[in-house]
């Protein structure tokens, strides 16, 4: 892997991170939300875990390890 690749890889799994950081409050404090608004974090926590797994997806490609 070059030098570029790596650095690429470097700054998907920092933006995961970040997505990480953004949605724990609200995975942790699921159990204090209305039912409707429960329901609205879950679907923001399955749209961040998609994007998490997309970014982390393009980095293992990007390491030359796609599956």
């Amino acid at each position: 892997m070059d030098g570029h690749s790596k650095d690429l890889i470097v700054q998907l799994c920092t933006r995961a991170a970040m997505i990480m950081e953004d949605v724990s409050p609200l995975a942790l404090g699921i159990g204090t939300r209305d039912p409707a608004a429960t329901v609205v974090a879950l679907q923001d926590l399955a749209r961040a875990g998609d994007t998490i797994a997309a970014l982390v997806r393009a980095a293992r490609l990007l390491a030359g390890h796609p599956n």
